[in-house]
C-alpha cells in the first residue's frame, strides 16, 4: 500500500497543471507504465486516474478526428458525387504511376519543396487507397457471368483488357464463352459498365497441363481450371479483388456443378526467361542457350534441340518460383499473388504455352497452383 501510495503521489505531481485531454491521457499511460510494477495495479490505477481527471470514451474519437487530413474528407465527399468513385480510382492510378517513376522523379527534385510535394502525393494516394478498400469490399461488388448475349460494350472491354492470353478475334472470344468455359467478372454499382477484374475458367476432367487443349467431354467435368485472371483498373491495385473473385467463382461453381471437386490454376510465369538469361550472362552456357532458344523460337517445328535442356529449364524454374525472394515475397508476381492467398505449387508444365508470348515470358513453361 505504501508503494502504491508513493507511486500515486509521483504520478499526481507528474500530471499537475495538465489540462489538455489528449496530452493528459498519454501522460497517464507513460507514468503508470514507468512507475507501477504489476499489470493488475496498472489497471486499477488507470481507472482511478481516468475518473479523477475526467477522461472519457470520446478521447479516441477526438484523436482520430484530429489526425484525419483535410484531403481525406475531400476525397470522401467526392466519392459521394456521381462518377466520383471512378474519378478517385483514376486519380489513384495516376498517383501510382508517379510512384512507379519515383526514381526518375527524385532525380529531378533539387529542392526540399519538391520532395515535400512527392511526400504529399504519397499520402494522398494512401488516403485514396483507404477509401477504395471500403468501397470495393466483398459486399459492395457484384459477381457477374459474361456470355455471348452480354452487352456489346462489356464484351469489347473484356476482350480488350485480356492480358494473359490476348483474344485473337470474335471466334476466339466465343470459344472462351462456350459450354465448357466460363468467364466471370466483378462490377460495382458506381461503375456498372466497367469490369473490374476478370477470370476465365475451363471445366475439365483433370488438371490441365497446357492452354492449347482446354477441352473435355461434357459429361465428365470434375475440375475447374482458372487459366487467366486480369485486373482492368490500375487504380484498384493493392485491393485484393482477384483473390475475392476466384473464391467467389469457386463457391458458385460448387453450388451449380456439384461434380466439380478440384480447383486449380494454369498460370504463366512472366519474367522467368529474363531472370534466367540475366543469371546465365557471362557463363560459357549463355551463348549456347541463346542460340538454341532463338532457333527454337523461329522454327517451332522440332523440339529436338530444346528438349535436351528441358530438365535444366524445369529445375531452374522450380528454383525461381520456390526460392527466389525479394523483401520476403516471391520474386515472380503471379506466384506471389497465389502463394500469399494460400495456394500451393502443384506442377510445372513443359510447353504449357507455345505461343510467342509464352516462349518469350517463360520458355513455354506454365505452372498449376491449387
Amino acid at each position: 500500500y505504501a508503494k502504491r501510495f508513493s507511486s500515486t503521489n509521483k504520478i499526481t505531481l507528474f500530471l499537475k497543471n495538465e489540462t489538455s485531454g489528449i496530452r493528459l491521457k498519454y501522460k497517464i499511460d507513460i507514468a503508470i507504465n514507468t512507475l507501477v510494477p504489476t499489470h493488475q495495479e496498472r489497471q486499477t490505477l488507470h481507472i482511478s486516474l481516468w475518473l479523477i481527471y475526467g477522461i472519457n470514451s470520446n478521447l479516441a474519437h477526438e484523436v482520430r478526428e484530429a489526425a484525419t487530413p483535410v484531403h481525406f474528407r475531400l476525397l470522401r465527399s467526392i466519392g459521394n458525387l456521381s462518377d466520383g468513385v471512378k474519378q478517385i480510382c483514376d486519380m489513384r492510378a495516376n498517383l501510382l504511376y508517379i510512384e512507379l517513376c519515383r526514381i526518375h522523379v527524385l532525380a529531378l527534385m533539387k529542392t526540399e519543396n519538391d520532395k515535400s510535394v512527392a511526400s504529399l502525393l504519397h499520402r494522398l494516394e494512401e488516403s485514396a487507397r483507404e477509401l477504395l478498400l471500403v468501397w470495393f469490399c466483398q459486399s459492395n461488388v457484384k459477381l457477374e457471368r459474361l456470355t455471348w448475349q452480354s452487352p456489346g460494350d462489356i464484351l469489347y472491354k473484356v476482350a480488350n483488357h485480356e492480358a494473359v492470353h490476348p483474344v485473337k478475334g470474335p471466334s476466339d472470344l466465343m470459344k472462351r464463352l462456350g459450354n465448357l468455359r466460363r468467364c466471370y467478372y466483378f462490377s460495382h454499382e458506381t461503375m456498372p459498365r466497367e469490369p473490374l477484374v476478370i477470370v476465365y475458367v475451363a471445366l475439365l476432367n483433370d488438371i490441365a497441363d497446357n492452354v492449347q487443349h482446354l477441352d473435355s467431354p461434357e459429361d465428365d467435368c470434375t475440375t475447374a481450371i482458372y487459366y487467366s485472371i486480369t485486373a482492368t483498373q490500375p487504380g484498384l491495385s493493392g485491393i485484393d479483388l482477384g483473390n475475392m473473385l476466384i473464391k467467389s467463382v469457386a463457391r458458385l461453381l460448387h453450388s451449380e456443378l456439384p461434380s466439380i471437386r478440384t480447383h486449380s490454376t494454369l498460370s504463366p510465369i512472366p519474367g522467368f526467361r529474363t531472370w534466367m538469361l540475366r543469371n546465365l550472362h557471362g557463363s560459357s552456357f549463355y551463348n549456347y542457350f541463346v542460340v538454341q532458344f532463338n532457333f527454337y523460337s523461329e522454327v517451332q517445328a522440332s523440339c529436338s534441340l530444346i528438349e535436351m535442356l528441358k530438365y535444366v529449364f524445369l529445375r531452374s524454374c522450380g528454383h525461381y518460383l520456390c526460392s527466389r525472394r525479394q523483401n520476403g515475397f516471391a520474386l515472380n508476381s503471379v506466384a506471389n499473388f497465389h502463394l500469399k492467398n494460400g495456394a500451393e505449387i502443384y506442377r510445372l508444365n513443359w510447353m504449357g504455352d507455345t505461343s510467342d508470348r509464352g516462349l518469350n515470358n517463360s520458355i513455354g513453361i506454365m505452372v498449376n497452383y491449387r
